[in-house]
């Protein structure tokens, strides 16, 4: 949402077509590396938990050995939660 407010103020401020056609591949550039700054920031700042690598292991599971298990990931608090497309 940043980049786009920041790409329309360049954009109502430039004064004719020309000036943006011949900036256009610096402004896509930098809000190209302000986003990529800010997924590595979020990368960074990533924490996996329990839950989430229940989910990624029943990925992998699936895709690289194609056995798929018919129940839930176990619940954070106690037991088994009931995979939804056996309800």
């Amino acid at each position: 949402m940043i980049g786009l407010k920041f790409l329309l103020i360049i954009v109502s401020q430039m004064k004719n077509i020309r000036l943006v056609m011949r900036n256009f591949t610096q402004v896509y550039l930098g809000i190209f590396l302000i986003g990529l700054l800010l997924a590595l920031l979020y990368n960074s700042t990533q924490l996996l938990n329990g839950d989430q690598l229940q989910t990624l292991y029943r990925g992998y599971l699936v895709t690289h050995q194609s056995n798929w298990l018919n129940y839930g990931n176990a619940a954070s608090a106690v037991g088994n939660v009931l995979d939804p497309c056996l309800r």
